[in-house]
């Protein structure tokens, strides 16, 4: 599941965080749940594959790539099962799942 977005918590003392982040990671989190929710009711995995871009487009815009690691690693599985593990799709996948846990190692 998506449970790990963990990294998205605030204690709640508020150290002043802009209200649009707050919006943006709210999204994030809704489009997580969207995932989630087409791969249980079984929507095609190339819809599937769109909202992981999707995600990582929003993170990667916001400087929240931290976000987007779970969106690369689905959109990386969803692309090895649609056009095979040698396919260009995967390999792109792959190099978006590298640069999202090089950002975070950071």
């Amino acid at each position: 599941g998506f449970s790990d977005l963990g990294m998205f918590e605030w204690d709640g003392r508020g150290e002043d965080i802009d209200p649009e982040i707050v919006d943006i990671v709210t999204a994030i989190k809704l489009s997580y749940h969207r995932l989630g929710l087409m791969d249980r009711l079984g929507f095609k995995l190339a819809s599937q594959l769109r909202i992981c871009s999707s995600i990582l487009e929003i993170c990667d815009e916001w400087d929240l790539q931290q976000g987007g690691k779970e969106a690369a690693t689905t959109g990386l599985r969803i692309a090895h099962h649609l056009y095979g593990t040698r396919s260009k799709q995967a390999k792109d996948w792959k190099t978006r799942l590298k640069s999202v846990e090089n950002i975070s190692a950071e």
